[in-house]
């Protein structure tokens, strides 16, 4: 079956094979268009053309790492982390425990009483600074506006504010994302829009930045 593939860029591209055993069980076949690697390559499907659908977003991780990604993987070890929700559309971060961590994203519409899987992928966990980054650029499902996504793994536990410093035209944006004790994830998601991104802070609440990721 041919399906109509709208490859994302992905501005920050870390390249990590995950076992595939173990956790993971590789289901991917010669005639496979997706095999994951681990590498942040998402992939954005027409629903019509790849449908995954279900009423419980953890569900619908599972059904879309296995079905998208052709990976089996046992629900327990999925956790959903941080919602971001934007009309009819959301994003959750989520993260995979157990033998092969991973952090990963999603990116579904509500429509007829079920969410409807437009965008899935994984990351490996980095584990080399207090927190990591990622940021991923795509189109929304209606093919007329882009998102851009800066996600990431909280490392340090000191860390309870993500604050991103944005510049669109002439103007300073921030987007402040705060965690509850038990996030491990952050997530902050700009739809249409030409903001481009200046620095990523991890403050903990004395407001003291942690560390800092300059762009």
């Amino acid at each position: 079956m041919k399906t109509n593939i709208i490859k994302c860029f992905v501005i920050l591209t870390v390249v990590v094979l995950l076992s595939s055993c173990g956790l993971f069980k590789d289901n991917s076949s010669s005639n496979q268009n997706i095999n994951f690697q681990g590498s942040g390559k998402g992939t954005v499907y027409k629903a019509e053309n790849y449908a995954v659908s279900a009423t419980d977003l953890k569900k619908l991780v599972k059904d879309g790492i296995e079905k998208r990604l052709n990976k089996n993987i046992d629900s327990k070890y999925i956790n959903l982390d941080y919602p971001y929700y934007n009309s009819n559309s959301i994003f959750s971060t989520f993260y995979i425990t157990g033998e092969n961590n991973a952090i990963g994203v999603i990116y579904a519409d509500w429509k007829e009483d079920q969410y409807v899987l437009q965008f899935i992928d994984l990351y490996p966990i980095d584990e080399s600074k207090p927190f990591s980054v990622i940021n991923l650029s795509s189109k929304m499902s209606d093919g007329k506006r882009n998102f851009t996504a800066f996600l990431g793994f909280i490392n340090d536990k000191s860390i309870s504010e993500v604050r991103l410093n944005y510049q669109e035209d002439f103007n300073d944006i921030t987007n402040s994302v705060r965690l509850k004790s038990d996030n491990k994830t952050f997530l902050d998601v700009v739809i249409g829009g030409e903001m481009k991104i200046r620095n990523i802070e991890g403050r903990d609440s004395k407001d003291q930045v942690i560390f800092k990721y300059d762009y």
